[in-house]
């Protein structure tokens, strides 16, 4: 099968040129991307969300990385209207991309409705639970229940007020993971610390980032941690003014506030991706939840923040991280 698409690496290369795809906001009201009608055996992921939010290049990343390895063009629609999914949904699979992927729970509702009529088509909701129980639809979860528990060990140690906050983008599920775990984590390593939860209700306004990130330094925090995409780089700068110790996520995060941000919870959704769609490339396509987290290898830090910490808290990283893939560490946020 691999081969097939070695085959055709010339006729993508002539095909991808003939690709209009629309990478920045698509308001609704506009035109639908202009897909070309020729086959093109390309990749595509569509988000809701603006161009430059972190998490959506972590995830593209993986595409990207399967792009240059097969020769298959990937591409990225960004910023794509509620009114718009099932239409972009649509066009992508008529121009004959596979896998059409697309980010969070929103797409996921709209690829259950189109895929059925598309049953050739691999769809792959990336970040969500939705699963629509259909043969060419696979769902991809990224655990981060497990890294954020282990942010939560560092942060309480690193924690001289026991003290410490979560930063959400917004109360739901895949944000609420990450304070489960960082709270359990806490409270693994500090019993008597305290983790105070509030949510900006945005993922791209850094601006409010800062701005909640000095109010928490009022509340006697000293630990802050975020999940919060675009507003959450805003949180660790703005802890960065006041003096606080800074938790990123995602991906590493060190260069954002240097100096102010030693840990960075990892989840790993460019690593994810690249193998849920090599599967879908490959004919060895799963349907249903997939499952990407520390007992597949996904990575829970990075060595850069590892290597920078006493040798005490070293030894106590390494101990909870052994726990959690080996699963002597239960951690349940059900």
């Amino acid at each position: 099968m691999l081969s097939k698409y070695k085959n055709f690496r010339a006729k993508l290369q002539k095909t991808a040129a003939a690709v209009a795809i629309v990478g920045s906001m698509v308001a609704l009201g506009q035109s639908l991307p202009a897909f070309a009608e020729t086959k093109s055996n390309g990749m595509i992921l569509i988000m809701n969300q603006p161009a430059g939010n972190p998490f959506a290049n972590l995830v593209f990343s993986g595409a990207e990385r399967l792009s240059a390895e097969m020769g298959i063009p990937a591409k990225q629609v960004a910023g794509v209207q509620a009114g718009a999914y099932e239409q972009h949904l649509r066009a992508a699979a008529k121009s004959g991309f596979d896998p059409v992927m697309v980010l969070w729970d929103d797409l996921g509702n709209a690829v259950g409705k189109i895929a059925p009529s598309f049953p050739d088509t691999h769809f792959v909701i990336i970040d969500s639970t939705v699963n629509p129980g259909l043969p060419n639809v696979a769902s991809l979860t990224i655990d981060s229940i497990k890294s954020s528990y282990l942010a939560g060990v560092v942060g309480a140690n690193l924690s001289k007020s026991g003290q410490l906050a979560f930063v959400g983008g917004q109360d739901m599920g895949v944000v609420n993971d990450w304070g489960c775990g960082f709270k359990l984590g806490v409270a693994a390593a500090k019993p008597s610390a305290n983790v105070i939860t509030t949510y900006a209700g945005t993922f791209t306004d850094p601006k409010k980032g800062e701005q909640i990130a000095a109010s928490m330094k009022g509340q006697g925090v000293d630990v802050i941690f975020h999940a919060a995409n675009q507003t959450g780089l805003g949180v660790l700068t703005g802890a960065a003014q006041n003096g606080m110790i800074a938790i990123g996520s995602d991906s590493w995060q060190g260069d954002v506030a240097k100096g102010s941000v030693p840990w960075s919870a990892l989840k790993d959704a460019g690593q994810a991706t690249y193998h849920v769609a090599k599967n879908a490339l490959a004919g060895t396509f799963e349907s249903g939840i997939y499952v990407y987290d520390a007992e597949k290898g996904a990575p829970l830090y990075d060595a850069r923040d590892f290597d920078a910490l006493s040798p005490e808290l070293q030894a106590i990283v390494k101990t909870t991280e052994a726990g959690l893939r080996d699963g002597s560490i239960s951690v349940s946020c059900n």
